[in-house]
C-alpha cells in the first residue's frame, strides 16, 4: 500500500511537472539584485570583450518592471562584446527546453546563442528591426518590420535528448516551425543548455533592449503518457 501511495504520488509530480518547471528567470530588476551599471559582476553574468561598457543595465525602458538590459555597440565597427550567464540546473530525463525572452529591436542585430554545458554553441538568432537571421542549419535571414518602439517575443524550443531545435518564432515570425522537420544544433553542439550568450556583434551604433528571459523544462506528451499507463499497471497488479 506504502509502496503504491508513493508511486501515486511521483505520478501527480509528473503532471504537474507537465505544465513546465521553471529552472531560470531574470528580469534585471532590483529587486532581483541589479543595479543600473555594467552588467559585469552582477549576479553571476560576466563579459567577455574589451568594451565594457556596451552591456549595462538601464532604468530608461523596460518590458515591464523598471529595468532592462541594454545591448550598445558604440562605434560602426566589427567589435565582439559579450553578456553571459551559466545556467545550471538538473535535467536527468533530457526534457524539452523552452527558452523566452523580450527584446525591443534597434536599427542592426541584437545576437543571442545559447551554449550546451560543454561551452558549444547551440545556434545564434540575430534580431533587428528590418531583419532576423542567424546560424540556424537550412535557414535563411528573413526581411521584417519590427517596431522599434515596442517589445517582441522570443520563444525557442529545443531538446537536448536529441540535439535539434523544435521551433523558433521572433513576434509573429516563425523560423522553425514546430511542424516541421527539428533542425539540428549548430556546429559541434551536443547536451544540455549550460549559459546565455547575447552579443554585440554587428552592432552598428544601434540600442537593443532584452528583458524577462526565462527557462522552463518541458516534458513530452507521449513521455507522460506512457509513465501514466506504466504507474496504472503497476497499481492494478498490487489491487
Amino acid at each position: 500500500m506504502k509502496k503504491a501511495l508513493a508511486l501515486t504520488l511521483v505520478l501527480l509530480t509528473g503532471v504537474a511537472f507537465a505544465e513546465q518547471v521553471n529552472v531560470f528567470t531574470c528580469g534585471f530588476e532590483e529587486g532581483e539584485g541589479f543595479s543600473t551599471g555594467t552588467i559585469a559582476g552582477q549576479q553571476g553574468w560576466s563579459l567577455n570583450g574589451t568594451e565594457m561598457g556596451q552591456m549595462t543595465i538601464v532604468d530608461t525602458t523596460s518590458c515591464d518592471g523598471d529595468q532592462s538590459l541594454r545591448i550598445y555597440h558604440p562605434e560602426q565597427s566589427w567589435g565582439e562584446n559579450d553578456a553571459i550567464k551559466s545556467i545550471s540546473y538538473e535535467n536527468p530525463y533530457e526534457v524539452d527546453v523552452h527558452i523566452s525572452y523580450m527584446v525591443k529591436p534597434g536599427n542592426n542585430y541584437c545576437s543571442f546563442g545559447p551554449k550546451d554545458k560543454n561551452n558549444q554553441l547551440m545556434f545564434n538568432l540575430y534580431v533587428g528591426k528590418n531583419e532576423i537571421g542567424g546560424d540556424l542549419p537550412s535557414y535563411t535571414s528573413k526581411g521584417v518590420n519590427l517596431n522599434p518602439d515596442q517589445w517582441c517575443p522570443v520563444e525557442i524550443l529545443i531538446s537536448p535528448k536529441t540535439s535539434k531545435i523544435k521551433s523558433v518564432t521572433v513576434g509573429d515570425y516563425v523560423l522553425v516551425s514546430p511542424s516541421e522537420e527539428p533542425r539540428d544544433y549548430y556546429g559541434s553542439a551536443s547536451g544540455d543548455l549550460g549559459k546565455l550568450v547575447f552579443f554585440t556583434k554587428w552592432h552598428y551604433m544601434t540600442e537593443t533592449f532584452v528583458d524577462n528571459i526565462s527557462i522552463d523544462l518541458v516534458p513530452e506528451p507521449a513521455s507522460l503518457g506512457l509513465l501514466a499507463l506504466l504507474g496504472l499497471g503497476f497499481l492494478r497488479k498490487r489491487a
